[in-house]
């Protein structure tokens, strides 16, 4: 009955279309030290409404904001509530703000006629109260808090370490390495968060704009279908009369469609063998390590992910390279003294080269580099055996070709 109430109410909302108007009056008092400022309203665009940014001075410990506003396709009046000591924030200075990602302190809530909302400590951790979308925005935002709490606590793990190697160029590598683990545990902790509570509450709008964004995020080719099987796990739990619903269709579509690879290089294509010319003038092909084993990668000074793949590398060089194993590293700087400072410190005892011209559009586009790291597990005769390959899948690969 519950999920069947807010399909309803969901349906209602969509049905009165934009001129819809609702009436909010949100009520604010601030008791942080730091907070006593200048409190500011971002109401998100809906429909013909634009978006707006608003300010209220912070008088006393209390503010408020009242006002009307149209929500949008999926029936929601989303705003965001932040502080700032500066009058007069711009639209573009707000966006520069909000760039800044998990450092930009603000509280997302729903436009209602009676929002209550109390700071105490900082502004994400602000208590909102208000109707039952305010409540389950008031999970979403556990969860953001999560995922700053994860990163500020990854960060200090990184000081505190990075502080202890004190030089060690072997420890930093490894260094790098975990880092991005703990990055990517913290990316698969996410996920997992903002899944269940879309089967939470499988019938809100806020459900159907959470999973409408992972939608759009695993069809963007950087993320390499990253949450495809969240995805597919996900509304796999959502009943059938919300799967049924014209907004959910598309979207359920969307993740049975799964990504294509579209790859210009598959699996079993020949890897090109361009020349590519050395400081020195001297030409270096892939056709050079015919016979071997070779794992090509680009990759660039400044890409943390391609950097902290460097200590798997590393371990597979020291075990393979008497076993018919071979690396071959291309870079893409543009600055021959980055790319010089990177090899020295991570050490690295392998093949290297830099594409003269930094990014090269006719080595990007002869070997399929839309972005680093990208590599290619190349057999003895020049086939790919695979593509964008690293970490554990690449070792389990490596051990399957050459043994343990």
């Amino acid at each position: 009955m519950r999920i069947l109430f807010m399909l309803a109410i969901l349906v209602a909302v969509q049905e009165a279309g934009a001129n819809t108007v609702i009436p909010y009056n949100i009520k604010g008092t601030v008791t942080a030290p730091d907070k006593n400022k200048i409190a500011y309203l971002y109401i998100f665009k809906a429909g013909k409404q634009p978006s707006r940014l608003l300010s209220a001075p912070v008088r006393n410990g209390h503010f408020t904001f009242t006002g009307s506003a149209s929500p949008d396709s999926i029936g929601l009046t989303r705003a965001r509530l932040f502080f700032h000591a500066k009058p007069g924030l711009t639209p573009k200075e707000y966006m520069a703000l909000y760039q800044q990602g998990l450092k930009f302190k603000y509280r997302e809530l729903m436009l209602e006629q009676q929002v209550t909302v109390h700071v105490t400590t900082t502004t994400d951790m602000a208590d909102v109260q208000g109707d039952a979308l305010n409540q389950q925005q008031n999970v979403l935002q556990s969860i953001r808090q999560m995922e700053i709490d994860n990163y500020d606590s990854l960060a200090a793990w990184w000081k505190k370490q990075e502080a202890a190697i004190k030089g060690d160029k072997e420890a930093m590598v490894k260094l790098k390495a975990d880092y991005y683990k703990g990055i990517r545990a913290n990316e698969d902790r996410k996920v997992s968060a903002y899944m269940n509570f879309i089967k939470a509450y499988p019938a809100s709008p806020l459900a159907l704009q959470t999973l409408k964004l992972f939608v759009m995020m695993n069809n963007n080719p950087a993320s390499n279908a990253a949450y495809q099987a969240a995805l597919e796990d996900c509304i796999g739990s959502l009943p059938a009369a919300v799967k049924e619903t014209s907004a959910m269709k598309p979207l359920i579509a969307a993740v049975n469609k799964k990504p294509v690879n579209t790859s210009k290089l598959p699996a079993g294509a020949m890897i090109p063998e361009y020349g590519f010319i050395t400081e020195g003038n001297k030409s270096v092909t892939v056709k050079d390590f015919r016979g071997k084993y070779l794992l090509l990668d680009f990759w660039t000074s400044w890409c943390g992910p391609c950097r902290a793949e460097h200590y798997n590398m590393k371990q597979l060089y020291a075990k393979y390279k008497d076993r018919n194993f071979a690396i071959l590293q291309v870079s893409l700087d543009d600055n021959d003294g980055k790319w010089k400072k990177a090899l020295a410190e991570d050490n690295l005892p392998w093949a290297q080269l830099r594409c003269l011209k930094g990014w090269d559009k006719a080595v990007a586009d002869l070997y399929d580099v839309s972005g680093v790291p990208t590599t290619y597990l190349i057999d003895p005769e020049g086939k790919i055996i695979a593509s964008k390959i690293r970490g554990e899948a690449l070792t389990k690969k490596i051990q399957e070709l050459l043994g343990n």
